[in-house]
């Protein structure tokens, strides 16, 4: 019994502890990565993307130039374009026009009917 006691307020007074002013590492709060990057290293064209493995992730940047039918849309860049995949979800209220410019990062889909290649887009933001 005297063990079960001893054990309880050693978990006790460790737990008092480490939540009484605690500043370290786990308690800061983090929105992400904010320093530089090679994002151009990490950018995939249209053109490259057609010829990649089934499941492959890319990341675009280009225009969302035409809608096509329901979640579809024609995405170009200066290589080629692509039929993209784009849920409802992922536009988070923000409007898109031909003109604008966008990065998409998506799964390269070769399941797609008729053979060709598209892309499934997992997330996109306005540049």
């Amino acid at each position: 019994m005297k063990k079960i006691i001893a054990a309880t307020l050693l978990i006790a007074s460790t737990s008092f502890a480490l939540a009484d002013g605690y500043t370290g590492p786990a308690n800061q709060a983090t929105t992400g990565y904010t320093g530089p990057t090679n994002s151009a290293a990490q950018l995939t064209t249209v053109k490259q993307a057609k010829t990649m493995r089934d499941d492959s992730y890319v990341t675009l940047r280009g225009k969302i130039v035409n809608h096509i039918k329901k979640d579809r849309f024609t995405f170009q860049d200066s290589t080629d374009s692509i039929v993209v995949e784009i849920d409802d979800d992922l536009w988070y209220g923000t409007t898109i026009g031909p003109n604008d410019t966008v990065e998409i990062i998506g799964e390269v889909d070769k399941d797609s009917p008729w053979g060709k290649v598209e892309i499934e887009v997992k997330n996109m933001k306005k540049i």
